[in-house]
């Protein structure tokens, strides 16, 4: 019986020999090479869309220190309200 290393090293040289004959269309890498290139580059048209996305979380990180502020006075207001109204004045 052959060991588990020898059957694969044989159905490798098997799927070497069977798809021997297979090759990339004729370009392929020059294609993959263009297309990268293109990619890689920086458009002047993509430069608003990164800003906007850069505002977009600075904006968003504003709001949420808005909110935060917001409560922390309403908190502080109703403290106060509350104090306030504790004393009661009384007619003799």
């Amino acid at each position: 019986m052959a060991s588990p290393e020898d059957l694969v090293e044989r159905k490798l040289r098997q799927l070497g020999t069977e798809t021997e004959a297979l090759r990339p269309p004729a370009g392929l890498e020059q294609r993959i090479i263009a297309l990268a290139e293109r990619r890689s580059g920086t458009r002047w048209l993509d430069v608003p869309w990164r800003l906007g996305g850069l505002a977009l979380a600075v904006g968003a990180l504003a709001a949420a220190a808005s909110v935060l502020f917001a409560l922390h006075v309403q908190s502080d207001l109703d403290e106060k309200m509350l104090t306030a109204s504790d004393w009661v004045e009384v007619e003799p």
